[in-house]
């Protein structure tokens, strides 16, 4: 009786054995987070008149251990031309343009915005920064020139010119960011021979830096001012001399030719 209850037994637990699962512990593997970047653009608003740019990019955020693209996208009105897309290798972190933005001239003032798109293969596509673009006919409304030799040392200098650069109004509904992200270039010159006049160029002037420049030449909207003081050269040159102002921003452009008195 005995013996024949083990063998009951022993056939039990072969049967139990076989009919249970083969269970295998596997640890779980461990979760990788995909850091989403954040992208900010220098300057923080494009505003032109018909230009070229290459903004930098600034990313925020780990290496990928995938490879990710970068794509521009341009939502508003106006002709805007956009950089090929940017790939970002395994572990790269650096956001470099080959190529710039581009635009043509308008004929009214409107504004639109650059998104920059991410595209990761497990997170998908995300917009990750933004850029306000405002376009406009022209952005240098003005050149105001004035000569006032007593703003400096007339013992010094020949001549002394205050020149203002009036700039067009922003509308309301522009980013108002337009105002003090414009970038004014300013030169003048008056030849490149040796001979030719001596030149000291004072750049986004103070009003309270001299006094007594003429109530014509400022402008009472959005303006820089300059002084420009000439002085004759030891030897005459073979021309008469002229100083040229050149002024330019977002691709437009003001120029003045002013003879000088010697």
């Amino acid at each position: 009786m005995l013996k024949q209850l083990l063998i009951a037994l022993t056939a039990t637990t072969v049967f139990a054995a076989c009919a249970a699962p083969n269970k295998v512990a596997v640890a779980a593997g461990p979760t990788i987070a995909v850091h989403v970047p954040e992208v900010t653009f220098t300057p923080s608003i494009w505003e032109t008149a018909g230009s070229e740019i290459l903004p930098t990019l600034t990313i925020t955020t780990p290496p990928h251990n995938e490879q990710v693209i970068y794509s521009f996208h341009y939502e508003g009105d106006g002709n805007i031309t956009l950089p090929d897309p940017i790939t970002l290798e395994p572990g790269q972190t650096e956001l470099t343009l080959k190529q710039a933005f581009s635009s043509t001239a308008v004929d009214e003032a409107t504004q639109g915005m650059v998104k920059l798109v991410w595209s990761h293969p497990k997170a998908h596509s995300k917009v990750v920064g933004k850029w306000n673009v405002v376009q406009r006919p022209s952005i240098l409304q003005a050149l105001n020139v004035a000569r006032c030799d007593r703003l400096v040392d007339n013992e010094e200098w020949d001549a002394t010119y205050a020149i203002s650069v009036e700039l067009d109004a922003t509308q309301e509904w522009v980013d108002q960011k337009v105002d003090t992200s414009r970038v004014i270039l300013f030169q003048a010159s008056a030849g490149n021979e040796k001979n030719s006049p001596i030149l000291e160029v004072f750049s986004d002037v103070d009003l309270d830096d001299f006094t007594g420049i003429p109530v014509g030449v400022i402008p009472s909207g959005n303006h820089h001012l300059y002084v420009i003081c000439a002085k004759r050269p030891r030897v005459p040159p073979r021309k008469p001399p002229f100083l040229h102002i050149d002024v330019r921003s977002g691709g437009d452009k003001l120029e003045r030719f002013i003879k000088l008195p010697f």
